[in-house]
């Protein structure tokens, strides 16, 4: 006989950290016994800036590799329908080809249409997410800048999972900050969204209860007293731990093992700042990464909230092997500059030679895999965790991986990587990649009709919606793509 109990009385038993194993069913199990049996529960947004390594040029043409050094280090090797291999950016997600579906011949046309030379910074940060029109703003100084003219799909997603199912949060948005370029997030039309990057603030707010100003000060009490925020929902726990299943009780009781574990790793940062990386010094996105992957995952675990976005800036690695780095050839140390540094790599370039070529695509190919690293972590840390009869939280959730651009170097909003990880509750097939481009891998520019508003209501349709457009006018057609 299934438990029953309420989210309110939950909370009430569980203190201010509130902990639940969806699998117990206590909190989402009456909401989405009334959802159709195919539904996505859950969505995750992960935004890499500067794009991957393609051979996708402003015009949609592939570049050889003679002419422009036109690397496609994105593209898995094979165009089988059914994914067996990845391309080499994509090598910390082997094995788990099975819950992957690589999208190609996708075009962002709101960012191609809008922006300069088929995308650029602006146009193609804002329309990446939300596919919708750009305004040209003034600040108080005259500079310009751009801002959408409507939500990003996951702002979109959440509201209407708050309706279906009320979390404590509606969504959580963190960031690995640095020089982003803008931002991809908007809550409503010119309502851009900052993701937090400080792992405290964020740890603290999501599982305390507190306030995004400051610290809690039972929380502060707590860690000046050497004990855990968990010690008081153990308590709590202990009132309602008699109705659970000898199963269910070990599986909570790992989850709380899971929970602390995680508040340690961010208590032994000790005095290191979790502040926006620097040219200086950029470690902390080393350790904090991979702590921002666990505080989603955990979030999802503990039933928080529904919608997740991690908002990776486009940061260099010099804890991965960074030898074009290491050399001092990359102006600004900024991520992006590693893309611009291709075009010197050239034919008749200031960098036309083997070393500076093979420095660059061995940094370049790190940088990437590291950011598609935490991608994975958040993966593994959802399959692990059972979402009862329909399987794991991987099964049930989308995971959406993407970029403003597809090749850094050109701005170029055609063909940007577009990856999906999970089952959404049976709405995507995973294990397979779609080529929407009808010219196949051939150099001429793409023949398609996908574009990123179809993907996006396709995302709606997953969650139990009736949309069938999503964003501005600008799309081939209206309708969803088959995912299935």
């Amino acid at each position: 006989m299934k438990t029953k109990m309420s989210r309110r009385a939950f909370l009430r038993t569980a203190g201010s950290l509130t902990v639940v194993l969806p699998a117990l069913e206590l909190t989402h199990g009456t909401a989405w016994a009334e959802t159709p049996e195919r539904v996505a529960k859950r969505f995750v947004s992960f935004f890499s800036h500067g794009g991957y390594t393609t051979a996708r040029g402003t015009d949609g043409a592939l570049q050889s590799i003679g002419s422009f050094f036109g690397y496609d280090l994105w593209r898995p090797p094979y165009e089988t329908e059914t994914l067996t291999t990845l391309g080499e950016e994509m090598l910390p997600l082997e094995g788990a080809a099975d819950q992957l579906l690589i999208l190609r011949g996708m075009v962002n046309r709101a960012g191609i249409l809008q922006g300069e030379y088929g995308g650029g910074h602006g146009f193609a940060n804002c329309t990446a997410l939300t596919a919708n029109n750009v305004s040209v703003l003034t600040r108080p100084d005259s500079e310009k800048y751009q801002s959408a003219e409507g939500p990003s799909i996951d702002q979109v997603i959440s509201e209407r999972l708050m309706a279906k199912s009320p979390t404590p949060f509606a969504r959580i948005d963190l960031a690995i900050d640095g020089h982003n370029y803008g931002t991809p997030y908007f809550a409503a039309a010119r309502q851009p969204i900052d993701g937090e990057g400080n792992v405290r603030n964020a740890f603290d707010r999501i599982f305390a209860g507190v306030s995004p100003e400051g610290p809690s000060p039972e929380m502060e009490r707590l860690r000046l007293h050497k004990k855990s925020v968990l010690d008081g929902v153990m308590a709590g726990f202990a009132s309602f731990k008699k109705n659970l299943s000898r199963a269910d009780d070990l599986r909570v009781q790992a989850h709380f093992d899971h929970i602390r574990a995680l508040e340690r790793r961010i208590d032994s940062l000790g005095g290191l700042e979790c502040t926006v990386p620097t040219r200086s010094d950029p470690r902390p996105a080393e350790f904090t990464g991979p702590i921002l992957a666990d505080i989603i995952v955990h979030a999802f675990r503990c039933g928080l909230t529904n919608v997740a976005t991690l908002n990776v800036a486009d940061i260099t690695t010099p804890w991965t092997t960074a030898p074009l780095s290491e050399r001092g050839l990359v102006s600004y140390d900024i991520g992006h500059s590693l893309h611009h540094f291709l075009r010197d790599l050239a034919p008749g370039g200031a960098n036309d030679n083997d070393r500076d070529r093979n420095d660059w695509r061995t940094e370049m190919v790190a940088n990437r895999q590291w950011r598609l690293s935490l991608l994975r972590r958040i993966m593994d840390g959802l399959a692990e965790s059972s979402d009862g009869a329909a399987g794991s939280m991987l099964d049930t959730s989308i995971i959406y991986f993407t970029s403003e651009f597809s090749r850094g170097e050109q701005h170029t909003c055609n063909e940007p990587p577009v990856l999906i990880a999970g089952g959404g509750g049976g709405t995507i097939r995973p294990g397979r990649q779609i080529n929407y481009n009808t010219r196949g891998a051939g150099t001429q520019p793409m023949q398609t009709d996908a574009s990123l508003h179809n993907l996006y209501t396709t995302f709606l349709q997953a969650f139990g919606e009736t949309d069938t457009h999503f964003g501005n006018d600008d799309a081939w057609h209206t309708g969803p793509l088959t995912l299935t």
